[in-house]
């Protein structure tokens, strides 16, 4: 699972959630319906089409945000702050990944959801989990050699 659910279940379970990469790593964030909007849209253009060569199509937001503003989103919706255990491992990832579709990139969420409230929706989501007995809780960080 990605880092927003990650975080949304450690919040819950008032864990320490590991991160291994600097709080400035900035990433693409897309909400799930705003991914299945876009490609239901690219699936009827592909039907309309026809027969033809396969595409390869991105589906991001095209906005990109940094872990440090996403830990500040779930310090404001959250009844408490969430804990974190930054390390840093030998693997680099780059810092700044974006992302853009050159096929079909007029197919675009149409009104896409704002980050706040995609992360807003993931940790009720997982509140409601919480509260069937359904959301088990994370993984105790390993130690890495």
């Amino acid at each position: 699972q990605g880092f927003i659910s990650q975080l949304a279940r450690s919040v819950l379970w008032r864990r320490a959630l590991p991160v291994y990469v600097p709080l400035d790593t900035v990433r693409d964030y897309i909400h799930i319906s705003d991914a299945a909007s876009v490609t239901l849209r690219c699936l009827k253009r592909l039907a309309r089409r026809g027969p033809g060569p396969m595409v390869t199509k991105i589906v991001a937001s095209g906005r990109s945000a940094s872990l440090a503003e996403i830990i500040g989103i779930f310090a404001d919706i959250a009844p408490h702050h969430p804990r974190l255990i930054t390390a840093r491992t030998g693997h680099q990832q780059p810092s700044k990944l974006k992302f853009r579709s050159t096929v079909y990139p007029d197919i675009l969420p149409s009104s896409p959801t704002p980050l706040p409230a995609g992360i807003r929706s993931v940790f009720l989501d997982q509140v409601a989990m919480l509260q069937q007995g359904r959301l088990p809780p994370p993984a105790d960080p390993q130690p890495r050699a």
